[in-house]
């Protein structure tokens, strides 16, 4: 924030003040009732053509002071009661008027078009809230923008107890809303993230005079974003609703709270002030132990403040410091870390000064201090934080400026902003200025107005939402606008506007254009089309998060596991078929001690990644059992081959490299993406020309709407609005890449069946077992030639020596016969001492593979 800057802001503002005093000369009074006799509150009275008014106060009365000369007239106008004019020719005059039910033709909205016009004039679909409607709301609703819930075309999310938000016909975005919420043209929604969090608005029941409703985009107004509509809270002025009012209330959840205002006003009518405070607290929502148990098992129960790598990025694999343990999350100790209660309170002081009929200016400043939950396409969220902002504005003739700059710190470290998914905390300071300034005027039969704004969003999270890109996070907005109105007969009106934003990290410019035709068939009929495209960008959040959203598994703090971040927009996000899949849970296993990385096309899970996590275990196991299993005797002598076999620590007998696993695979890898998997069921194959995004773009609306709106009778309103939406881009939640699964896999099967395997083909073990094998074979088949040999040689009468040498006929030399015998008798014992010893590596790995699946997860 560039303070100079700001304070010339507010100079040039307030330089343009114009002091001419000028004193009340006639004093007026009277009293507004129904049809029925009973007092109206709040009911407006102006003197015709000026902006000099008041309003009745609870008893219905009124009094009025103006420097007009009689006689003049007075316009006396209610939300639900047809407008009445009297015209007053004496200070001593009787006004005692009577409202009759009905709908007010000359009402005004400001909204629609950025300037005062009629509502049946409105070249957009309306609706306002008046001060009648508040206050007999007010009783039943606590959080003053409930009072929205009826209105047509809106939408409350009830996000929590605490938390309110507001969508209209586009929807909601990634992180927030795309309605353009303001207070006294102050935006409500905050620009770093586009998140609407009525629980800082600072918005009070007792000081809201109306609510204009703008249903449709409205880009070519108020500028990029506006693709679901206008929510404007307009407070009550100081000068016009003096007084002091007090309310107090309890609810459900053991809601209570309080507020109060005071507004002062000088009798001139030129100068006043107001304050307001506001205090509420009560129980949030909970969740149902039982039925949500899923949910809150994934919850973080603590939060910590996260470590930051030499990259700037969150080290999520090295434990940060700890800022709230189980026992601050989970207070009750029910296992449900979610916050279930609130507190919030706010104030705000303005100064208003009105030196003549079309001049004003006001200065104001507030706070508020509230945390709650918040949610997204991405789960739920606490934030927590105070927020500042003060405001300058001016109105004088056609001339409209603002500026106004709010700074929220985000919490601090006893009261943390946090995701629950990860555990991990934000730190969420931001702030935003805003310059505002328009000019109206007419030419000819036409009316055109003339503006332009700035906007500019500073966000310091110190790495720990940003990460790598928090010392290259601008964020600033600069538009320029026209709007035109011009009428084409008597009943035909034509109104267009057209806009150019620029962004600073887009190359090009957004151009939003608006056409609409009104015609008013009559006072109380009024037909309209209109064409809008709307322009929109990505929040500076969007733009640039580095930031860890959850674990799927293993543990914050811990080496590997898997984990999704969330990347920002700002670069081209490329993952095409030549990287690498990392394999979780190799973390230390790989080159340099980073994790396995395997080729895409990688058939299946290699076995030798099985192998390696489970020989740690198995080897021992399989040494033991020579020892205990008697099945093992007769390859027993062959312990230490089959061991350095594995372990590569018998080079005397060729066996000096260690087993490195099977060169085989097990099922089959499925490229899916991560976030689809997390809801439960089998996710779609990701394919691969999903794979990347590329840096973020402006999103274009486009959008046609006809529409009536009329009064049928006196009482009866009615409004019909047909459109159609068209969006050009998005920009929500993606998987950039894929996450590769396992499918149709059999680890102990195939873990087994491949050692097994690889034992028998092993040509060392193979050597090492001959030689061990060759004496015993030999002296076996020595000895079976040597018995059939003496029984040759006696059944012949030949010693013994004749059979021996080969003499006999049809039979070989004894040392032939031996060698004979070996060589058919060798292999035989050889590939059974091979197979016994491939049996129990393939037992052991068996029973290894069945581990390693069910730490897997794998059924």
């Amino acid at each position: 924030m560039k303070t100079s800057f700001l304070k010339q802001i507010f100079l040039f503002v307030f330089l343009s003040f114009s002091f001419t005093f000028v004193q009340a000369q006639n004093i007026i009074s009277g009293i507004i009732t129904d049809e029925e006799s009973t007092p109206l509150p709040s009911v407006n009275i102006v003197v015709a053509g000026t902006t000099e008014g008041t309003f009745t106060d609870f008893d219905g009365n009124f009094t009025l002071k103006t420097n007009q000369d009689f006689p003049f007239e007075i316009e006396i106008s209610s939300v639900g009661f047809g407008l009445q004019k009297v015209t007053v020719s004496s200070a001593d005059q009787e006004i005692n008027v009577q409202l009759t039910v009905g709908q007010n033709l000359e009402e005004i909205i400001v909204s629609a078009s950025r300037k005062p016009q009629k509502v049946q004039d409105a070249p957009a679909s309306v609706s306002i809230i008046s001060s009648r409607d508040i206050e007999n709301a007010s009783s039943s609703v606590v959080d003053p923008v409930r009072i929205l819930q009826n209105i047509p075309g809106v939408t409350l999310q009830q996000q929590s107890a605490n938390s309110l938000g507001i969508e209209m016909r586009a929807g909601s975005g990634l992180f927030g809303t795309s309605t353009f919420a303001l207070l006294d043209y102050r935006y409500l929604v905050t620009p770093a993230a586009g998140t609407f969090l009525s629980y800082q608005t600072g918005i009070s029941n007792l000081d809201i005079e109306r609510v204009e409703v703008v249903r449709g985009s409205n880009s070519a107004s108020f500028g990029p974003g506006v693709t679901s509509g206008v929510v404007h809270f307009l407070s009550k002025s100081a000068i016009d609703r003096p007084g002091t009012s007090v309310e107090a209330y309890v609810g459900e959840l053991n809601t209570t709270g309080y507020g109060l205002r005071h507004a002062y006003s000088n009798e001139a009518k030129t100068f006043g002030y107001k304050i307001n405070f506001n205090y509420r607290k009560g129980d949030d929502f909970t969740l149902d132990l039982v039925e949500d148990a899923a949910a809150i098992a994934g919850y973080a129960k603590t939060i910590y403040l996260p470590s930051i790598g030499p990259d700037g990025k969150i080290n999520a694999s090295t434990p940060g410091k700890i800022l709230l343990g189980p026992s601050d999350t989970d207070p009750d100790g029910d296992g449900n870390p979610l916050t279930d209660n609130f507190t919030n309170y706010s104030a705000n002081a303005h100064l208003e000064f009105r030196p003549s009929d079309d001049s004003e200016y006001v200065l104001a400043a507030g706070f508020a201090n509230g945390g709650g939950l918040f949610f997204s396409d991405l789960g739920p969220g606490y934030t927590q934080g105070n927020d500042y902002w003060y405001q300058a504005r001016m109105q004088r003739g056609g001339l409209f400026a603002q500026a106004y700059h709010n700074y929220n710190d985000g919490g601090s470290l006893e009261a943390p902003t946090f995701v629950y998914g990860t555990g991990l905390s934000q730190i969420a300071e931001r702030s935003n200025t805003e310059v505002q300034i328009q000019y109206s005027f007419d030419l000819g039969s036409s009316e055109f107005l003339i503006g332009g704004d700035y906007r500019n969003v500073v966000s310091n999270s110190k790495n720990s939402l940003y990460g790598s890109n928090e010392e290259n996070d601008p964020y600033s907005i600069t538009g320029f606008y026209i709007q035109g109105e011009t009428p084409l007969s008597n009943k035909l009106s034509l109104t267009y506007a057209g806009r150019i934003d620029k962004t600073n990290f887009y190359d090009e410019s957004a151009f939003a254009p608006r056409v609409a035709l009104v015609y008013k068939a009559s006072p109380k009929h009024t037909f309209r089309a209109s064409y809008n495209r709307a322009n929109e960008g990505v929040t500076a959040l969007q733009q640039y998060i580095d930031f860890p959203l959850l674990r799927v598994s293993g543990s914050y703090g811990s080496p590997g596991g898997i984990q999704a971040w969330l990347s920002g927009q700002a670069n081209d996000q490329v993952f095409d078929s030549s990287s690498l899949i990392e394999v979780a849970g190799t973390q230390g296993a790989g080159p340099g001690g980073g994790p396995i990385r395997v080729p895409q096309n990688t058939p299946g899970v290699p076995l030798s990644i099985v192998y390696g996590a489970t020989a740690g275990l198995a080897l021992p196991g399989l040494e033991a059992a020579f020892a205990t299993n008697p099945l093992l005797a007769p390859v027993a002598p062959f312990k230490d081959a089959l061991m350095g076999f594995f372990r590569g620590d018998q080079p005397a007998l060729g066996l000096a490299t260690p087993y490195a696993g099977p060169n085989t695979f097990s099922g089959q890898l499925y490229p899916y993406a991560l976030t689809d998997a997390l809801g439960g069921g089998f996710p779609e194959r990701f394919e691969s020309e999903l794979w990347g995004q590329s840096k973020s773009k402006i999103v274009e609306v486009n959008s046609f709407e006809i529409g009536y709106s009329g009064i049928i009778g006196e009482k009866l309103k009615v409004g019909i609005d047909l459109f159609t939406y068209n969006r050009k881009g998005f920009t929500s939640t993606t998987n950039i890449g894929p996450t590769f699964g396992a499918v149709n896999v059999d680890f102990p099967g195939d873990l087994s069946q491949s050692v097994s395997a690889d034992v028998l083909a092993s040509a060392a073990l193979r050597n090492v077992i001959t030689a061990g094998v060759t004496p015993q074979v030999t002296a076996g088949v020595a000895q079976v030639v040597d018995a059939g040999y003496a029984q040759v040689a006696a059944g012949a009468g030949v010693d013994i020596s004749v059979v021996n040498a080969g003499l006999v006929p049809g039979f070989v030399a004894r040392d032939v016969a031996i060698a004979a015998g070996v060589a058919a008798q060798l292999p035989v014992t050889v590939n059974a001492a091979m197979g016994g010893l491939a049996q129990a590596a393939g037992l052991a790995f068996t029973s290894a593979g069945e581990g390693f699946a069910q730490a897997a997860g794998v059924s």
